[in-house]
């Protein structure tokens, strides 16, 4: 292998580690958040604050986050072992190839969904602590 593949491998592992790791950092922050607005909820013993709305939004923005979270991560699984099944050879590879790349296309379309609801259902719970 020539140095410069090397090199472009060892960038696709950095890159593939670099976004399992901010899948998951999100995904984390995004559960203890929806936790935490729980608890505000809870906390209110059923009186309806004015910030109330600021919460409700804010969980529904967390908690599709989640989601995208998971989906993203089902979605790579798929695309590894699709990659594993093209490195294997065999059959219609390029049929496989295609299909790989559309799952790669939506991971990284479902992390950006997750990091957008997250950002916003974040500025939506500092609204509410705010209240």
């Amino acid at each position: 292998m020539t140095d410069t593949a090397e090199k472009a491998n060892r960038w696709d592992e950095t890159r593939r580690e670099q976004f399992s790791s901010l899948t998951s950092l999100v995904l984390t922050l995004a559960t203890a958040l929806v936790a935490f607005q729980t608890s505000l909820f809870v906390g209110n013993n059923g009186a309806w604050a004015p910030g109330q709305w600021l919460a409700l939004f804010s969980l529904l923005l967390l908690v599709g986050s989640i989601a995208c979270g998971l989906w993203c991560a089902w979605s790579r699984l798929n695309d590894f072992r699709l990659t594993a099944q093209i490195a294997r050879g065999g059959s219609d590879v390029s049929a496989q190839r295609k299909q790989a790349d559309s799952k790669g296309e939506t991971s990284w379309t479902l992390l950006k969904w997750q990091l957008g609801l997250f950002f916003f259902g974040t500025l939506l719970v500092g609204g509410r602590i705010l209240f």
